[in-house]
């Protein structure tokens, strides 16, 4: 016999999901699922969640709770957005599958809210004007989503030899980078490039 079920909660329910996603795809994500693996009825769920689209909220919470958003309140808004762009990063990139499908959803969940609120908030306190400082944030997620779903690991997965003489300087090039380090390493210098790149904010 198997030992006590666990206590239901949307805590739990986000837990059994993002499993779902990580090993399956958002695809393979339903209700059904969701209750076989908590060994619940699917009518169980409707207590806590409505629908699948509340489901992927408590999944975007979860994956997200424990960022640390204190380095927006240093005075180096540079630094500030450097730490949680990364933090972001290393909290997503375990997901990539979820991480897919977040990206193409509105921003709706309290941890993001108060993410987008903050970091707008620090850049304006630096003096960029609100509109501004909105580009500059979505401009880092851009980056930041970016390395995690379309990261260099998976997409060219050829050894360079396979690639062919007509694509020689690509087949050159990969077999001198190190793929071990190369989505990190785009990421930090694409993440250093466009911050330094912003200038000072107009005064």
């Amino acid at each position: 016999m198997g030992g006590p079920k666990p206590i239901l909660t949307r805590r739990a329910i986000a837990a059994a999901a993002l499993a779902v996603i990580d090993e399956e795809g958002t695809a393979a994500l339903t209700l059904r699922e969701v209750a076989r693996r908590l060994e619940v009825k699917a009518s169980s769920l409707y207590n806590h969640v409505r629908s699948k689209d509340e489901i992927l909220d408590l999944v975007t919470e979860l994956i997200s709770s424990d960022l640390d958003l204190s380095a927006l309140d240093r005075n180096d808004w540079r630094e500030g957005l450097r730490s949680c762009a990364s933090g972001y990063r290393r909290a997503f990139l375990a997901h990539p599958n979820a991480t897919a499908e977040i990206a193409r959803r509105s921003v709706e969940t309290p941890t993001s809210l108060r993410y987008y609120t903050r970091a707008v908030e620090s850049l304006t306190a630096a003096g960029w004007p609100p509109e501004r400082a909105l580009e500059i944030v979505i401009s880092v997620d851009y980056i930041v989503m970016g390395s995690i779903v379309s990261p260099f690991s998976t997409g060219f997965v050829r050894a360079p030899e396979d690639y062919g003489p007509e694509h020689a300087p690509l087949a050159d090039a990969i077999a001198r980078v190190d793929r071990s380090a190369i989505d990190d390493t785009a990421f930090t210098e694409a993440l250093s490039h466009y911050l330094d790149g912003l200038g000072d904010p107009p005064r």
